[in-house]
């Protein structure tokens, strides 16, 4: 899988983000119990995404496990895939 294969919802962060600068940083697949497709960026997101938090299918978090970089996150939960930026920016 890689980053096109990611649903919808979560394409129009994505895109944004990109367009605004951002890279992704890595794609990972399976690795995680609750989550088939993750989508890493490399930098803070530019904004907060209300609009796609209102159709009610996406959730918004924060990881806070230190065994993990902190940052926030987007999480689709129909399709189980998730994009996430670190809360600062990474060198």
């Amino acid at each position: 899988m890689n980053s096109k294969n990611l649903c919808s919802d979560l394409s129009v962060i994505r895109d944004r983000e990109l367009a605004r600068g951002n890279e992704i940083e890595r794609v990972s697949e399976g690795e995680f119990v609750n989550c088939d497709l993750l989508i890493s960026l490399k930098n803070p997101f530019g904004e907060y995404y209300e609009e796609i938090l209102a159709l009610g299918v996406v959730r918004a978090g924060v990881n806070v496990d230190p065994h993990y970089p902190i940052g926030k996150s987007y999480y689709c939960r129909r399709d189980r895939h998730a994009i996430y930026a670190p809360q600062q920016t990474r060198k």
